[in-house]
């Protein structure tokens, strides 16, 4: 996909974002840091990222139940969450999964 689909407004339109579908299993322990990271230690570095790209105190309490649209973000947001995924744990993710389902 080269383009993000866009809204009349010039935002990022998650309705007409095509559906991605995920195989991890050619995947190697050695090819992604994932695999040598708790799922609790995981959750927090992806709090720390949502702090950063939200611009909030690191004392701010992310509810891990929301979506990303419930936290306020935008493409803007998306794109710094996503670079900082990308560089920091898991450089495959792809920006649609931000706008269809619950990273935590």
């Amino acid at each position: 996909m080269g383009k993000l689909p866009l809204n009349e407004n010039g935002k990022i339109d998650r309705k007409n974002l095509p559906k991605i579908e995920h195989d991890y299993s050619s995947l190697s322990s050695s090819e992604t840091t994932l695999s040598m990271i708790t799922s609790a230690s995981l959750e927090d570095k992806i709090k720390e990222i949502f702090i950063e790209a939200f611009h909030l105190n690191s004392t701010a309490n992310i509810n891990i139940n929301a979506s990303f649209g419930i936290l306020g973000g935008t493409s803007m947001d998306a794109m710094k969450i996503v670079t900082l995924i990308r560089e920091q744990l898991y450089p495959q993710i792809e920006i649609g999964l931000l706008f269809s389902e619950r990273l935590f």
